[in-house]
C-alpha cells in the first residue's frame, strides 16, 4: 500500500470511531511519539517512558510539550552510534516475549550503564551496575567506576592491582593515569614492609580521599526515586524512634527524681518525728535522789520517765514509797520529809526545750521548703514531658499533612496534564478534520459533533 493510499483511508478511519467521554488514564494512555536521529538513521518511539524515565533528558530535548504524533522536531542524538541507540531503546521498550527476563551482552550492559549515566536515567543505572557486578575487570572497574560514579569498584580495582602479583603495565597506567599508579606502589610497598597489618582498604580509601569523595557526592545524586523515598522513611522512622527514646529517658528521670524526692521527704519526716519524741521525753524526766546520796558526782543518781503531773506545788506532788535498803524495819510508805525531790535545772529545762522547739520548728520549715521544691521540679519535669508529647503530635501531625499536601499536588498535576493531552488531542483531530475539508472550522463544535458529521 502506497503512501497515498495510506492517506486516502485516514479521513474513514477518524470517522468511524468516537471517543467517549472518560477519563484517561495517567500511565498508559500515550497520545503522542517522538522521533530521534542518530548516524542518519531515524527512530520514532513513544516520548512516554524517556519523560518518565529522565527528568534530565525530557527537558534537555524538550520532550514534555511536543504536539501530537508527525508534528513533534526530530532530536538529533550525538556521540553515540545508531546500534548504541538501539540497544538502549531495548532496555526502555522491551520486545513483546513470553520470557521474563531481557538478556544483554556486557558489552551491552556496559553501553547501557554509559548511556544511562550520561542522560541520567537512574533506575536502568543501578540495573546495569547490579548486572556488571563480579564482571569488570581491574582496570574495568576503575575507568568505569570512574565514569558511572560507583565508589566501591574504583577501589576495589586499586586492592587487586595492589595486592595481584606482577607489575602494572604501560598499557594500565596509561588507562588509569601514572599519578594512581605512584600511590598504588606506595601501598604496595607498605604492604611488602608489613606496615599496614592488612588494612590495605583503608590506606587506599585515605590517598584516594579527595577522588572517592567526588564520586561518593556524584552517586548520591543518582539515586533511583525508590532510594530517595528508602532513605527518607529510614530517616523519619530514626527520628521517630530518637524521639520516644528521648521521651522515655525524660519519663524515667522524672521518676527517678520523684521516687528520690520522695524519699527524701520521708526520711526528713522520719527524722523531725525523732527530735520531737526526743524533745517531748526530755520534758518528761524527773530526777529523784535519795536522802543521803551525793547529787553532785551523780553516784547514786536515777532518771526516772514519768509524766509531767499538773501541780502547782511539791506539796501536791504525789510520791510512791522508796525502799531504803538497810533499813528493813522501816515504814514503807515514806512521805515527802523522807525524800527530796528535785526538779533538776527546772529553769534551764525549760529554756533547752525553747530551744528544742525553735530547732524542730525550723527542721519541719526546711522539710516543708525541700518538700515544695520537690514538688516544683516533679511539675517542671511533667511539663517538659507534656511538652515533648506534643512535639512529637505535632511533627506527627505535620508529616501527614505533608504527605496529603504532596498527593493533592500530584493529583492536580496529573489532572492539568490529562487536561493538555485531551487539549491536544482535540486540536489534532481539527486540524485533520480542516485538513480534509469535511466541514468549515466551527470552535463551537466539539470532538463528538464533528465526528458525527463525518459520517
Amino acid at each position: 500500500m502506497d503512501n497515498a493510499q495510506e492517506v486516502a483511508l485516514v479521513p474513514e478511519r477518524m470517522t468511524s470511531v468516537t471517543e467517549p467521554a472518560v477519563e484517561k488514564d495517567n500511565v498508559y494512555y500515550w497520545s503522542d511519539n517522538v522521533r530521534f536521529l542518530v548516524q542518519g538513521v531515524l527512530f520514532r518511539v513513544s516520548r512516554h517512558q524517556f519523560i518518565i524515565g529522565s527528568k534530565y533528558f525530557s527537558e534537555k530535548y524538550d520532550l514534555g510539550g511536543g504536539d501530537d504524533e508527525g508534528t513533534t522536531d526530530i532530536v538529533q542524538l550525538d556521540d553515540l552510534t545508531a546500534a548504541e541507540f538501539r540497544v538502549f531503546l531495548r532496555i526502555v521498550f522491551p520486545s513483546h516475549t513470553t520470557s521474563t527476563t531481557t538478556s544483554f551482552t556486557k558489552a551491552e550492559w556496559l553501553t547501557i550503564l554509559d548511556l544511562s549515566v550520561r542522560w541520567h536515567f537512574h533506575d536502568f543505572r543501578k540495573l546495569a551496575i547490579e548486572h556488571l557486578d563480579g564482571t569488570l575487570t581491574d582496570i574495568e572497574l576503575i575507568k568505569v567506576g570512574r565514569a558511572a560514579y560507583v565508589p566501591r569498584w574504583v577501589l576495589s580495582g586499586y586492592q587487586n592491582l595492589v595486592e595481584r602479583e606482577g607489575i602494572i603495565t604501560i598499557e594500565e597506567a596509561d588507562d588509569i593515569g601514572n599519578r594512581t599508579v605512584n600511590t598504588l606502589w606506595i601501598v604496595r610497598y607498605l604492604m611488602d614492609r608489613k606496615a599496614l597489618d592488612g588494612a590495605i582498604e583503608n590506606e587506599l580509601a585515605w590517598r584516594f580521599s579527595d577522588e572517592i569523595s567526588m564520586l561518593e557526592a556524584e552517586e548520591v545524586q543518582r539515586r533511583t526515586i525508590a532510594e530517595i523515598d528508602l532513605e527518607a522513611k529510614w530517616v523519619e522512622e530514626e527520628r521517630r524512634v530518637e524521639e520516644e527514646r528521648r521521651v522515655k529517658a525524660v519519663a524515667e528521670q522524672a521518676e527517678r527524681e520523684r521516687m528520690e524526692e520522695e524519699r527524701a521527704r520521708r526520711e526528713e519526716e522520719l527524722e523531725a518525728a525523732r527530735l520531737l519524741e526526743e524533745e517531748s521525753g526530755r520534758g518528761r524526766s524527773v530526777l529523784i535522789t535519795h536522802p543521803g546520796t551525793d547529787s553532785a558526782n551523780g553516784q547514786e543518781l536515777s532518771l526516772v520517765q514519768h509524766p509531767t503531773p499538773e501541780v502547782d506545788t511539791p506539796e501536791a506532788l504525789p510520791v510512791e514509797g522508796v525502799e531504803q535498803a538497810g533499813d528493813a524495819g522501816a515504814d514503807k510508805q515514806s512521805t515527802l520529809d523522807d525524800v527530796f525531790v528535785s526538779l533538776a535545772g527546772e529553769d534551764d529545762m525549760d529554756d533547752e526545750l525553747k530551744g528544742s522547739a525553735k530547732l524542730t520548728k525550723k527542721a519541719l520549715k526546711a522539710a516543708k521548703k525541700k518538700r515544695a521544691a520537690a514538688e516544683a521540679k516533679e511539675a517542671k519535669m511533667q511539663e517538659e514531658l507534656r511538652q515533648a508529647e506534643e512535639a512529637k503530635r505535632e511533627a506527627e501531625r505535620k508529616t501527614e499533612k505533608e504527605r496529603k499536601d504532596e498527593e493533592g499536588r500530584q493529583a492536580a498535576q496529573a489532572k492539568a496534564a490529562a487536561e493538555r493531552a485531551r487539549a491536544e488531542e482535540e486540536n489534532a483531530l481539527n486540524s485533520v478534520l480542516e485538513f480534509w475539508g469535511v466541514f468549515p472550522r466551527t470552535d463551537s463544535l466539539s470532538i463528538s459533533e464533528r465526528a458525527h458529521s463525518c459520517r
